[in-house]
Order: C-alpha cells, then sequence, then structure tokens
C-alpha cells in the first residue's frame, strides 16, 4: 500500500494537524504536484497533493481516547424511577421460590 503525501497551507493545514489523528479517515480534494525532474543531482521528487478542500469521512465521530462508553442511565436519571412500579419497590429485597 502506498500513502500520499498531501500539503495543506495555512489554516487548513493548521486544523488538520490539530484535529486529524492517526487512523482517521479524511476526503481531501485537491491538485497533484509533480516536481520536475532535478538533473544536476540526477533524482526525481515523489509527486504529491496540494490540498483545497477537505472533510472528515469517518460514519460517525470516534470517542475522545480515555473517556468510558456511557452503559444506561446513570444513578441520576430521572427517566429510570418513572419506569418502575411499586410492585417493583416492594419486592425488591424478596426472592420468590417456585
Amino acid at each position: 500500500m502506498d500513502f500520499i503525501k498531501i500539503t495543506a497551507w495555512r489554516g487548513m493545514g493548521d486544523f488538520i494537524f490539530n484535529h486529524v489523528v492517526k487512523g482517521q479517515k479524511v476526503a481531501i480534494t485537491g491538485r497533484l504536484h509533480v516536481p520536475p525532474f532535478d538533473k544536476e543531482k540526477g533524482r526525481a521528487y515523489e509527486p504529491y497533493i496540494v490540498c483545497s478542500e477537505f472533510e472528515f469521512a469517518d460514519s460517525k465521530r470516534k470517542e475522545p481516547r480515555g473517556t468510558p462508553p456511557q452503559e444506561g442511565p446513570g444513578p441520576d436519571d430521572d427517566e429510570l424511577y418513572d419506569t418502575l412500579s411499586e410492585d417493583d419497590l416492594m419486592n425488591s429485597g424478596k426472592e420468590t421460590a417456585e
């Protein structure tokens, strides 16, 4: 797999540097720049894309690292208590043997 180098200038370059992480999918639009062959050094330089438009291409934003995923309602959720009936509260400490 080959990786193509991309050059982004000014504010777009700063934004990409600060907000894109390794492995994140992005969509880039731009023009292909092929540097001329250097006859004095006998060297060809790699082509690269000069970015003119950029957008995130992930299907959904990934949660920041270190933040555990939210699992169900928390202890402060009022909706949890609305779903309980009086029977649930009365029988919460009793086990039934059938």
